[in-house]
């Protein structure tokens, strides 16, 4: 049940089924975290709340982790300007021989695990234990800290598709025009019949730099979920 929103502290005050409330927690994709307020709070926020900010669509999304899918027997490509904490318990063993790890970052850790997290029951969150993974858990990596034989190495292996969470904005270009870059992978992807995942502009908001503006690839931006009317917005 909601209660209300407070579009300063951008928090959403509702009641939650005790014994569901893992469960639910895990599922809400978009929220930060949760913490459960003292009963009179929310009382007294229930006694304020006039409308309702939810979407009526907003819970119509198929979920990765709800699907069949699990990556069993792809070999996915990673390429990142940075290493990878190969260590983790959660990617142990999950990459092939032709990977370039470097050394420990955190962003190719954190991209990784979002693509092939095994699943640990042993990591403790704010509510015990979780079950975290990663949208194809079975999947094996082909990691690449950024090299110039990186799309070669991709197509030897036989990786049909790989993740590019980076861009070329910072370099002092034209942030939305089609250059050398762009026409590369788009070449990958018509000529090598891969796949490949951009991110829509890691370096500023407000721009799509290359080569996430290629014509053949798949360009993935990141939301936050904020109620209609929120102040704020933009």
């Amino acid at each position: 049940q909601l209660l209300g929103y407070d579009s300063s502290a951008r928090f959403y005050y509702v009641i939650l089924d005790e014994t569901r409330f893992k469960e639910l927690a895990s599922k809400l994709w978009w929220v930060k975290g949760i913490a459960q307020e003292a009963e009179e709070q929310n009382q007294a926020m229930k006694e304020k709340a006039t409308v309702n900010f939810e979407p009526d669509d907003s819970r119509q999304l198929i979920m990765a982790w709800d699907t069949d899918f699990t990556g069993d027997r792809v070999l996915v490509g990673v390429r990142e300007p940075g290493g990878i904490f190969d260590t983790h318990p959660q990617l142990k063993g999950i990459f092939h021989a032709d990977s370039v790890l470097g050394a420990d970052e955190l962003h190719g850790t954190h991209v990784t695990g979002i693509i092939a997290g095994r699943r640990k029951s042993s990591i403790l969150g704010p509510w015990g234990d979780t079950e975290i993974k990663g949208v194809a858990p079975a999947a094996e990596i082909l990691y690449r800290k950024w090299g110039l034989l990186d799309f070669q190495a991709f197509k030897n292996a036989g990786a049909k598709i790989s993740n590019h969470s980076y861009s070329f904005g910072f370099l002092g270009k034209d942030v939305f025009s089609y250059d050398s870059n762009c026409k590369n992978f788009d070449g990958y992807c018509d000529n090598d019949d891969m796949v490949l995942i951009i991110s829509a502009g890691n370096n500023d908001p407000a721009a799509i730099p290359s080569p996430a503006n290629a014509k053949n690839v798949i360009t993935v931006g990141a939301i936050s979920y904020v109620p209609e009317g929120t102040p704020d917005i933009g």
